[in-house]
């Protein structure tokens, strides 16, 4: 039970997480969100392994975990950056759900192609039904107080590629975090991992980062900060579900998390939830769970 709770409550944390992002992104550059957000998120992660003592096995790690861990790192730090544009683009309670179906399909379809699994009816009928969900969820376009009107079908798409990337960086992460999972602990697994993230986004963002916190107003500066603690909580629990439970049962319940970010979306950032968004949502969801059946 340990590891099902772990995984509901980082889709949770995520989730929770996004849609503070959101509310800063239309005044803020994607680039210095998402630094600002993986650094507060690495600090927070650093300070939990230290204060239980878990940087004194960093020495245990071997070559090979660490690079797969900073590899790792680089390519789903990417995946952040692109999601966060996507949301700047689209309505959040529609990329959510977009980015999560794709990425939880990519991870199945992925897994059976490095192993000597066959793609089953399963697997296929649910790889339609997330597909149908995604083309449901782009079926409308929404307004929100937000927005300065309807978005452009352009935009759409643009905002469809940019989750679909994501999905496919965080697929690359989940296949090679499975890797490590079992042999170097969870919290220092993601601590390495969030502080090379946040390193890159260093280099990245430049300059920009000295002068974030005197152009946004206290509003934006504690989303900022909170979705990076999230982001960081959420991440160590994700990781630490993986290794108190199976891989297909951890997806499964990540993938809820669009359940979590509709209502929050539709209270908080006064999305208009359609019945598209929630019968795509819904179809998501199921095509995973056929999926992973």
């Amino acid at each position: 039970m340990l590891g099902e709770a772990l995984a509901l409550s980082s889709a949770l944390l995520f989730g929770l997480s996004t849609v503070l992002i959101k509310t800063v992104v239309p005044r803020v550059d994607s680039i210095t969100v998402t630094a600002v957000r993986l650094i507060t998120g690495a600090v927070f992660a650093v300070l939990v392994s230290a204060l239980l003592g878990q940087f004194n096995e960093f020495s245990n790690i071997s070559k090979d975990s660490l690079l797969i861990l900073l590899v790792a790192g680089g390519v789903v730090m990417t995946g952040h950056i692109t999601l966060i544009k996507a949301i700047g683009i689209d309505d959040v309670s529609r990329i959510f759900p977009t980015m999560t179906g794709l990425y939880i399909l990519m991870s199945v379809v992925f897994s059976v192609l490095l192993t000597d699994d066959v793609f089953s009816f399963k697997i296929i009928l649910g790889a339609v039904i997330v597909l149908l969900g995604i083309y449901l969820l782009s079926y409308e376009t929404n307004s929100y107080p937000g927005n300065s009107g309807e978005i452009s079908v352009g935009s759409k798409f643009i905002a469809l590629g940019l989750a679909a990337f994501t999905a496919l960086s965080w697929t690359f992460g989940i296949l090679t975090m499975d890797l490590v999972v079992n042999t170097v602990d969870p919290l220092l697994a993601t601590s390495v991992r969030m502080s090379f993230m946040s390193l890159l986004m260093v280099i990245i963002a430049g300059s920009k980062l000295r002068y974030i916190f005197k152009i946004v107003t206290r509003k934006d500066t504690l989303a900022l900060l909170a979705g990076g603690i999230f982001t960081g909580i959420s991440t160590m629990t994700f990781i630490s579900a993986l290794k108190w439970s199976t891989p297909s049962i951890v997806v499964i319940l990540n993938c809820t998390a669009p359940f979590f970010v509709g209502p929050i979306a539709f209270i908080w950032l006064k999305e208009k939830i359609t019945k598209a968004t929630i019968i795509g949502t819904v179809a998501c969801f199921l095509g995973v769970v056929l999926t992973l059946s």
